[in-house]
């Protein structure tokens, strides 16, 4: 595959990966009976153990998506479907709980961070899986898989999950406290 044909594909997985999540959104968001669990305002906390918590399973994701160009990304497609799914029911759940105001502070700031890095991660993992693509067909000479997997940019993708982290577990927590003292 020449050059162009790979940017083109990327660009297409980046419109690919995000309409397989709005649509699923959408589905969680029109309240697909998953398993119903009461959201109120007791059950939200935000501490150090949160974020570390988090930050844990924030991390556990993006390497799993980074590590989907295995399986050609089919595994990004189910993991983004599912998480638009999540993220729709758990948003309408709020909407229904605990009205417009505190579910955009509890959800919005952190959700745009993450969606940006649950997309970006896979895309970069299908530019990876074409790597793995030339590593597998070259005699297993080609090393440029492995050059970036371990690059700048792949840590600057996995920096972007600390970051989200971060504002989910303080800068949301801040607000939505200083929400809650009025």
């Amino acid at each position: 595959m020449n050059t162009k044909t790979v940017v083109v594909f990327l660009n297409n997985s980046f419109l690919l990966y995000s309409i397989v999540f709005i649509i699923s959104f959408v589905l969680g968001l029109t309240n697909i009976n998953l398993r119903s669990r009461d959201i109120s305002l007791d059950n939200v906390s935000f501490s150090n153990d949160s974020f570390f918590k988090i930050l844990l399973n924030n991390f556990l994701l993006g390497l799993s998506l980074l590590l989907g160009f295995i399986f050609f990304n089919i595994y990004n497609v189910i993991i983004i479907f599912f998480n638009g799914l999540f993220w729709g029911f758990y948003l309408n759940k709020f909407f229904s709980n605990l009205g417009l105001l505190n579910s955009i502070i509890l959800f919005i700031p952190h959700a745009i961070l993450e969606y940006y890095w649950i997309i970006s991660i896979s895309v970069y993992s299908t530019k990876l899986s074409f790597d793995f693509y030339k590593f597998l067909n070259s005699g297993f000479d080609d090393n440029s898989l492995f050059k970036n997997l371990v690059s700048i940019y792949t840590l600057k993708l996995l920096s972007l999950i600390l970051l989200s982290a971060i504002v989910e577990s303080y800068v949301t927590g801040s607000l939505f406290n200083l929400l809650n003292t009025r």
